[in-house]
């Protein structure tokens, strides 16, 4: 969404000209538990950051879309990881897993 209003505001592009590939991150598939649901207590609910940037990311790629139209935005995710995780700053294991993991689950090109 920023990169849009930069090329927007500053470069005088139109609005019309403009295409947009967002790509996304290998993420977590996310739900809420019955004890977040039920009891809403802080304990419950820690992990509430990630569904707040989950929700800001799907609100900025929806205004995006406004602006440019739906035509013009492609956004690109990996399957969810159910589990083992790797941390966004790990490169060594991004490096040496995510290539396999894509050709596997059918996202390589």
């Amino acid at each position: 969404m920023t990169a849009l209003v930069d090329a927007m505001a500053c470069y005088a592009i139109d609005r019309h000209q403009i295409d947009i590939l967002s790509l996304g991150c290998v993420e977590l598939e996310f739900a809420f538990t019955k004890g977040q649901i039920a009891k809403g207590g802080i304990r419950h609910w820690r992990e509430i950051i990630s569904a707040a940037m989950r929700l800001q990311s799907q609100n900025a790629l929806g205004q995006a879309g406004l602006l440019v139209g739906r035509d013009r935005l492609l956004r690109v995710d990996g399957a969810p990881m159910k589990s083992n995780p790797i941390d966004l700053d790990d490169y060594t294991r991004s490096a040496a897993e995510l290539p396999v993991y894509c050709c596997l689950t059918g996202q390589a090109t």
